[in-house]
């Protein structure tokens, strides 16, 4: 019977794998495997989903999208020739390697994507320039620190700057210099994304909250809230090369010029498939429809690949102008299909739904956001507190507490040493401060994680009840994606330390809560009953008996939250959480496998810091029980 129905299913896959070959152009034109890198703004997403389609639906091609960043798309194109194409980079800070790699025949230049080409800038809200006209120009911004304060610096104003990976951060790191700001009162803050950057300018205007920082355009950002690009910078060519090399000795003012935007593709692939090569020459759309585009996808909830499908629905007079015509037709008649396409509910009420939710939120955020943050205000200040106090104290004092902590609590002299060696070694390769912040954060979201997560797992052992509730809950918060805890928390209470910190707690605490839950039910119902016996109340037999045999487990659930809140260091610096995670990031985006490997060692160091020392002090607290008559 197994065997029948195992051959009904292999003759019903090879149906719909012939229907699906036969209905599908690929066969008609086979242009091979095409990596089209997708950039992490909005623009160039879109516009490489509508190459995408150009090349599957048109042309046949087996389209692979990659994620990329202008630094290191433009050095994988040049050193790997992959990915083949890159729908969209924005030159101004790259210029040099797309010239030499063009020069050395590595990539070729397809087309000025941005037919007007793009803008970039610093800008400040338009709601604060009515408050405050002479924030027009960056010298009148730069002797007004305070009115863009930063929660984590105190006396600080903050400007942020470009995600690691993208090239601007380069330009942005030289003319914070330049221009002083430093000197002025500013630290720049990275917000670790393109999202968190775009999330801090929504946050701001949906809460009329400063901002000061870079942004670009075309994006829906721009087209959406109304924003001031300052003046009083000036774009200089003589030293420009300078401005955007991270090495730059002596940086000068200046400014971001009109940026041309350009596609580029590997030589390799142009050679390969000629027709498509041409084609990608001729791809090139103004601001105005890019806008467009993009504020319809913002306003629908749509992703990238939805709002190519549009404008391909939509602006057949631009694209068509791109392909030839029997290209155009294959294009333009492939739709969805019963068999490949799954039965959805209307795009448009789901959108509906979507926007409705929203705004909901969007609602709250609004109306009880500032509240909140205020609640969290304390918190924020013990971060800042022990932070600071780990980076201004003297190292050798920092690096004997923490040795002399680690042997107070195992007593194990090897690992003692272990954590001396890896400490100095840390301090030797220049991540000590940073290894002070992530210690800090982790240590705060430790603490919170076992002043909570052991309370609710007593509850749980004590209560059927709660255990029922409280189950389903952990499952949701282990399962969930990593990166959905930060949406709720990024819209409430904006980036940086309490949100990363909620985040980390929130995903670090269920392994505590069931395991401490796990120890209190295994505990011997013997031993309970002759405590009960001996006249024991319930907080004596909870603190003098359940405890104490149920330790081996709670620290394990305590070693486990640590573990995790370790893991989330780096997602975390993606929303501009400093510490260990973000140079880690940076190394990802920018491919600097040293840098990556020197702090991913770090993290790792810091994991097996605490893994042994939490199993060190667990089985001395258990031999120390058991010599006690």
């Amino acid at each position: 019977m197994t065997l029948r129905i195992a051959g009904i299913a292999l003759r019903l896959l090879a149906f719909f794998s012939l229907v699906s070959y036969f209905t599908n152009p690929a066969h008609a034109a086979e242009c091979g495997r095409v990596r089209i890198a997708e950039m992490s703004w909005g623009s160039a997403a879109v516009i490489a989903h509508v190459e995408r389609l150009i090349l599957e639906k048109g042309y046949g091609c087996q389209v692979e999208m990659v994620a990329g960043d202008t630094v290191p798309t433009l050095t994988a194109m040049a050193e790997r020739g992959e990915p083949d194409v890159a729908p969209e980079l924005w030159i101004n800070a790259a210029r040099d390697v797309i010239e030499r790699s063009v020069q050395e025949n590595r990539i070729k230049i397809a087309a000025k994507v941005l037919s007007d080409g793009g803008v970039e800038g610093w800008y400040v809200p338009k709601y604060m320039v009515e408050k405050n006209p002479e924030l027009t120009t960056l010298n009148a911004v730069l002797k007004r620190p305070d009115l863009f304060p930063d929660a984590e610096t105190r006396g600080k104003g903050r400007f942020y700057t470009c995600p690691a990976g993208w090239a601007c951060q380069i330009v942005n790191d030289n003319l914070f210099k330049a221009y002083g700001l430093d000197k002025a009162g500013f630290v720049a803050f990275d917000p670790g994304s393109g999202e968190g950057l775009a999330a801090a300018i929504a946050k701001a205007h949906e809460r009329s909250e400063p901002f000061f920082g870079y942004y670009f355009g075309p994006t829906a950002m721009l087209g959406r809230y109304p924003m001031q690009r300052l003046g009083g910078m000036e774009h200089d060519p003589a030293t420009w090369d300078c401005m955007s090399k991270p090495n730059c000795a002596t940086p000068r003012p200046n400014m971001y010029p009109p940026a041309d935007v350009i596609g580029v593709v590997t030589a390799r692939f142009a050679e390969r498939a000629p027709d498509v090569f041409a084609v990608l020459q001729k791809i090139s759309w103004p601001n105005a429809t890019v806008s467009a585009i993009l504020a319809w996808q913002e306003d629908q909830r749509a992703t990238a690949a939805e709002a190519a499908e549009h404008f391909i629905a939509t602006d057949e007079a631009i694209w068509t102008q791109w392909v030839p015509a029997e290209i155009a037709a294959k294009v333009r008649a492939v739709g969805p299909t019963w068999y490949s396409e799954f039965p959805a509910l209307d795009p448009a009420r789901l959108r509906e739904l979507e926007r409705a939710i929203d705004e909901s939120y969007r609602t709250f955020t609004r109306t009880y956001g500032p509240s909140i943050e205020r609640v969290f205000t304390p918190l924020l200040a013990l971060l800042v507190v022990i932070e600071d106090a780990l980076l201004a104290t003297p190292w050798w004092i920092v690096f004997g507490a923490l040795v002399a902590l680690v042997y107070l609590a195992g007593r194990a002299l090897m690992l003692t040493i272990g954590v001396a060696v890896a400490f100095y070694d840390i301090g030797w390769l220049g991540m000590w401060d940073d290894t002070m912040r992530t210690l800090a954060i982790i240590s705060v979201a430790t603490i919170i994680a076992i002043a909570l997560g052991i309370p609710i797992g007593v509850w749980m052992a004590r209560s059927n009840r709660a255990q029922a509730v409280f189950t389903p809950l952990l499952d949701v918060m282990q399962t969930l994606p990593i990166f959905v805890y930060l949406i709720p928390v990024v819209m409430l209470l904006g980036l940086g330390k309490v949100p990363g910190l909620i985040a980390v707690v929130i995903y670090a605490i269920p392994p505590v809560i069931r395991l401490t839950n796990l120890g209190l039910r295994l505990v011997d119902k013997d031993v309970l009953e002759a405590a009960d016996a001996f006249g024991a109340n319930w907080r004596q037999r909870l603190l003098g008996v359940q405890l104490p045999l149920a330790l081996p487990n709670v620290m394990a659930g305590i070693n486990q939250t640590v573990m995790l809140a370790l893991s989330m260091v780096v997602i975390a610096s993606m929303i501009g959480v400093r510490g260990l995670g973000q140079p880690v990031l940076r190394a990802v985006t920018n491919q600097y496998f040293a840098v990556g490997l020197f702090y991913g060692a770090a993290v790792v160091a810091l994991a097996i810091m605490f893994d042994r020392t939490f199993q060190a002090y667990g089985k001395r607290v258990q031999a120390l029980r058991k010599t006690v008559p």
